[in-house]
């Protein structure tokens, strides 16, 4: 039934309709809350040529989704938010969705994750915005880790490593020097391996009150 009413309908009439069910969800929202409509507002929001407002609901989607350990979906909601930021958003909104994407997809690595962050890393770069190509670059090594990818897991880490100090996060920075030793002993090379977790525990006690 859907797919017959969009070919007889034409695309300002069916955003015009998706306009009016934004209109609907956001008056039952402004009563019921909008917490159990994000999906439907993300959808409807995108299906109405409103990319922005897109994103903002995927994105609140997918952190709904990884309250519940719903891993797949949240992955789903935020690639929705990459996909729309990615061409045309604001930047640390850009940023702030690769990072909730990595942490939804760090648990169960998978080789499509790889493609979506290399599209993030791509579209980061063209646009100047070092940050989220570190971010990238984080996110890439620690998924090929994951997935037995030692050499492009370092090579990755390596990269971010030069920008990790402008993101500001120390927390951040100590996890990449972990996942560097954690890379290079799964490739057998155990100099590396101990020098990199030697400083990120170094830097941890270091960090510590006291």
């Amino acid at each position: 039934t859907r797919d017959a009413i969009y070919r007889w309908a034409g695309l300002a009439q069916r955003q015009a309709l998706h306009r009016r069910v934004v209109e609907a969800l956001q008056a039952r929202s402004a009563t019921d809350g909008e917490d159990g409509f994000l999906e439907a507002l993300a959808y409807h929001h995108a299906a109405a040529g409103n990319p922005e407002r897109a994103a903002h609901y995927s994105l609140l989607a997918g952190d709904k989704a990884m309250a519940a350990a719903a891993l797949d979906r949240a992955q789903a909601h935020y690639r929705v938010a990459l996909d729309v930021l990615g061409r045309k958003g604001d930047p640390q909104s850009f940023y702030r969705a690769i990072h909730r994407f990595g942490f939804a997809c760090v648990a169960d690595p998978a080789p499509d994750q790889l493609v979506v962050l290399e599209t993030a890393a791509t579209q980061a770069h063209a646009a100047g915005n070092s940050d989220a190509v570190t971010l990238c670059r984080y996110w890439l090594g620690t998924i090929n880790y994951g997935l037995g990818q030692s050499r492009a897991s370092v090579a990755h880490l390596m990269a971010a490593l030069s920008g990790i100090d402008n993101l500001g996060n120390a927390r951040l920075k100590l996890q990449l020097q972990a996942n560097l030793g954690q890379s290079h002993s799964a490739g057998g090379d155990y100099v590396q391996a101990t020098q990199w977790l030697d400083k990120a525990l170094a830097d941890l006690a270091a960090a510590k009150p006291g």
